[in-house]
């Protein structure tokens, strides 16, 4: 039970999906190609591609910070309504 049965279930239902998990692995920056997450580029300089998606357990903030500006005219417009929102040091975003 509790919050780590929760963890556990998202990841059995990534990986049942065809997902990979990797966890220590510090990324950099997302890319975007063609206005969608194409994979992410590690602190170790390696460059991991998707198929699908890029999903990330960082807040909503951090990860703009990894998408560079001008990659997505969409995220672009998306990051700066997300400028007047303050950023509180604790939440949760569970989108089913």
């Amino acid at each position: 039970g509790g919050s780590g049965a929760l963890v556990g279930a998202l990841a059995r239902g990534v990986t049942k999906h065809g997902g990979s998990i990797r966890k220590g692995a510090h990324v950099e920056e997302i890319l975007v190609e063609g206005g969608r997450a194409a994979g992410v580029r590690l602190r170790s300089g390696r460059c991991v591609r998707v198929r699908r998606a890029v999903v990330s357990n960082a807040d909503l903030w951090s990860t703009f910070r990894m998408i560079p500006e001008g990659a997505c005219a969409a995220l672009d417009a998306e990051r700066a309504q997300l400028v007047p929102t303050k950023q509180c040091n604790s939440f949760v975003h569970l989108h089913v």
